[in-house]
């Protein structure tokens, strides 16, 4: 279901009044695979998952395979409580606590701004985290999943990094992206009553009355963020900054893409530079 931000407050309340249509289990949930790459070819299935947070006695979701070997958990400490319901390996990598709904709800400064100003800002400040996020993917032994609370913010930009990283199109980047916009009122209906979150209820309904744009995934959010990696010389550019090998962006490839053919991390660098100062 796809909300415009005007909309989202009166959705929030309306989710407040019905507290008992909870959904059970996972929400925002899919396989980052089958995404085309601007070589041709296309993400790996069963590799790569985005959602938002798993509770303990969810149910097993219909994707396989399930459960991941490895989870990536974006949350800041404030968000998490007790042992990750998952069972495998988990690598807990805050991503900006400053775009948690346990960060904004409770400090009502956090609630101005857009969407795009925030994602830029995350592609400005956080750099490392990326390539933590990156490399825990590249050891993994089997699927990994990533995920935040909501599975959009921080999810969605570090699933938004990795792709670029591999030559998904910047059109199958935000065709993923705003796929979180139709799961987010049952999104918002599970963060209302979770139990890990404090006043969750409470803390959606300032959101909403504040600055309802918080709630929702619009492009021209997605689109921002893309612009600011494409300033900052690509995502490819971007780990490298941060320290990543030349063979590491290659395993990354080589993890993600079904490749028909070698794949080669540095002219993907190349070219994107090109691009970049052709643009300027």
């Amino acid at each position: 279901m796809l909300f415009t931000p005007e909309q989202w407050a009166a959705a929030i309340f309306s989710l407040m009044r019905h507290a008992a249509l909870e959904p059970r289990g996972l929400q925002n949930l899919r396989d980052v695979g089958g995404l085309q790459t601007s070589s041709g070819q296309q993400t790996r299935h069963g590799v790569l998952y985005r959602s938002d947070a798993p509770r303990a006695g969810d149910p097993a979701p219909d994707l396989m395979p399930w459960p991941p070997a490895a989870v990536i958990d974006l949350r800041c400490p404030e968000e998490l409580h007790g042992p990750h319901p998952l069972s495998g390996t988990t690598h807990h990598i805050p991503l900006m606590d400053a775009v948690s709904i346990a960060t904004i709800g409770s400090d009502p400064s956090l609630l101005q701004g857009t969407l795009a100003e925030r994602y830029t800002s995350m592609l400005a400040r956080a750099g490392q985290p990326f390539v933590r996020i990156a490399r825990a993917l590249i050891a993994s032994k089997g699927p990994t999943l990533v995920h935040c609370t909501a599975g959009k913010d921080r999810t969605g930009i570090a699933i938004a990094v990795l792709l670029a990283a591999v030559g998904v199109t910047r059109e199958q980047i935000i065709a993923d992206y705003i796929e979180t916009g139709r799961n987010m009122d049952r999104v918002l209906a599970r963060i209302a009553s979770s139990p890990a979150l404090r006043n969750g209820a409470q803390r959606l309904e300032l959101i909403a009355e504040c600055n309802p744009e918080l709630l929702s995934a619009p492009r021209r959010a997605i689109s921002a963020a893309l612009d600011e990696l494409d300033e900052q010389g690509g995502a490819c550019r971007l780990l490298r900054s941060c320290g990543m090998t030349m063979k590491e962006l290659e395993a990354l490839q080589r993890r993600l893409v079904s490749a028909a053919q070698p794949v080669d991390a540095e002219a993907h660098l190349s070219r994107h530079a090109w691009r970049s100062s052709r643009s300027g």
